[in-house]
């Protein structure tokens, strides 16, 4: 079993903690490392963007799933954009594609 590890993070100005294993916080170190963005500031954006009220822990395992494949499958021909207006595109498209939408 993959071991979990507990970050404590500010989020919107307050404390929490989100318990993710080390793959997928070496993941989330790479995204911010891509988008020239902290990851508290990775993180508040994503819980700004939850529209489907979902837990945060959850959200952010899934956005990065989500970046990876888009990443991966559905690379653009356009000029890429960066930071935090990709990462909000990106949640738009999360949530097109969750509520069955055409994205």
């Amino acid at each position: 079993m993959t071991k979990l590890v507990n970050k404590v993070l500010i989020i919107n100005g307050r404390r929490t903690s989100m318990r993710l294993c080390r793959s997928e916080w070496c993941a989330l170190e790479r995204i911010c490392a891509e988008e020239n963005i902290s990851r508290n500031r990775l993180i508040e954006t994503i819980e700004n963007n939850n529209r489907a009220n979902l837990g945060l822990t959850y959200l952010t395992r899934l956005f990065t799933l989500f970046y990876f494949y888009n990443q991966a499958v559905c690379a653009r021909s356009s000029v890429p954009q960066r930071g935090e207006e990709k990462i909000r595109r990106l949640l738009d498209e999360l949530y097109s594609v969750r509520n069955g939408e055409a994205a």
